[in-house]
């Protein structure tokens, strides 16, 4: 479904021109940072983050991308999120594990930590409101006793028209 039908011999308007022709907007943070919260948090760095402007009804694709370490607990899995939440002019939708990468691991002796391969998941957002949107990389481990390491992680956002 597209976010704008034009009618037969309607004439564009510079905004529509734009959207129509927006680049992919990313932010990468390369840095190994971590957490043992069980609620979305931000990490020592905040992000990524990725600020776009767009109409109502106008979808995008957004990916995030990361991989982890930790010290595991046991032989049983152990699991954390690396998901978004968006503000603006659609209001706010909190970070949720439906549409984050899930990371994880099980330690098996005689290791002392693990990581995990780079995962990598993406969905479709829909704006409800015109305006700025800001789709912000937010964490959490499954397991309060887990101190998960994220590390490389990227916020990739494709506009669709």
């Amino acid at each position: 479904m597209p976010s704008k039908t034009f009618a037969a011999n309607q004439v564009l308007n510079a905004a529509d021109v734009n959207l129509m022709n927006l680049d992919p907007q990313d932010q990468r943070i390369a840095t190994d940072e971590a957490t043992t919260s069980t609620s979305y948090v931000n990490l020592a760095t905040v992000g990524p983050t990725v600020t776009v402007n767009l109409n109502a009804g106008q979808r995008v694709m957004l990916v995030v991308s990361c991989y982890g370490s930790n010290a595991g607990s046991s032989d049983h899995p152990d699991i954390a999120y690396m998901s978004y939440n968006v503000t603006g002019a659609s209001g706010t939708t909190n970070a949720a594990d439906a549409w984050g990468a899930r990371l994880m691991s099980v330690k098996l002796p005689p290791l002392t930590s693990i990581s995990t391969p780079t995962v990598t998941k993406a969905s479709i957002y829909v704006a409800t409101g015109t305006g700025s949107h800001q789709f912000q990389a937010k964490y959490r481990s499954l397991d309060s006793a887990i101190n998960w390491h994220f590390i490389d992680r990227q916020l990739i956002l494709y506009p669709k028209f």
